[in-house]
């Protein structure tokens, strides 16, 4: 009786043992099938909009894009995150002041130190202004994150495009190597190593091309040396303070094989004369 038992037990483990794998081959070539999908596959892959490589700019308006990751349970959370972002970053193109002061500290036997001092301070109602002036000029949003493309200035009555997304990065830019040069603009980049959270990625791309604009127009530079336990000590120090104001984003571009973030901004010259200077 107990052999009888024994038996019909260890065939009921075989029986759902091979009901479980059949499951799971099934569920394995459905997702197989669903990956090799030409139409899923190209759905996937659209990540960015053609407006985030390439901003609208000209002399009389600021753009600038909302970044948000996407919440699948909560999306809508995602597009207020999205425009605040897009405030904030609207505020800080409009009018920012830039105290930065970047340290190097060397000397026989040390290696070399870099010490950077960095603040930004923006306009005073700078965000109330562009919260009350604000217009969202567009919208992208795929699984990983929600793009607002925005703009300082109201027209009435305009609903945001929404946008389909391209799998296609554009080739490295010319200003990647070398700056444009235009009359009475001064250019920058900023780049950042792209993060597990890309959109923070971007974020400091743009403060790092905002840096660069300020030494750019001004650049203030000492050295000091001094002797510590009986060695000479050399610090050389670049700082920077001023106040930065209509600040237009141009482009981006994705560094796929040094996994890297770029952007190239500017900012008319107020002297008239600076840009001639700078190579």
């Amino acid at each position: 009786m107990r052999l009888y038992y024994f038996l019909i037990i260890w065939m009921l483990i075989i029986f759902l043992g091979c009901g479980q794998s059949k499951t799971w081959q099934i569920e394995t070539l459905d997702n197989n099938l669903s990956l090799n999908n030409t139409k899923y596959s190209e759905t996937y892959k659209k990540l960015y909009p053609d407006w985030f490589w390439n901003m609208p700019y000209s002399e009389d308006t600021i753009y600038a894009i909302g970044y948000s990751e996407t919440s699948s349970l909560h999306p809508e959370n995602s597009e207020l995150s999205a425009i605040e972002d897009g405030i904030k970053t609207l505020a800080c193109l409009l009018s920012v002041n830039i105290k930065a002061e970047h340290r190097q500290i060397s000397g026989e036997g040390l290696n070399i130190i870099d010490k950077n001092n960095e603040i930004e301070e923006i306009g005073a109602g700078n965000e109330d202004f562009v919260r009350n002036n604000y217009q969202i000029i567009k919208k992208f949003i795929s699984s990983n994150h929600t793009l607002f493309l925005m703009k300082i200035g109201k027209e009435a009555n305009q609903e945001p495009e929404t946008t389909v997304g391209s799998a296609i990065i554009p080739p490295m830019p010319s200003w990647i190597t070398k700056l444009p040069k235009e009359p009475n603009y001064i250019y920058a980049t900023g780049e950042s190593s792209l993060y597990y959270r890309e959109i923070e990625s971007w974020r400091n791309a743009e403060k790092r091309a905002r840096i660069a604009l300020a030494f750019s127009f001004e650049a203030k530079t000492r050295g000091i040396s001094e002797s510590l336990d009986g060695e000479t000590v050399f610090t050389s120090s670049t700082s920077t303070d001023i106040h930065l104001n209509d600040i237009q984003i141009i482009s981006r571009w994705k560094d796929q094989v040094l996994n890297s973030c770029h952007i190239l901004i500017r900012m008319k010259d107020p002297t008239g004369v600076l840009w001639k200077k700078i190579e």
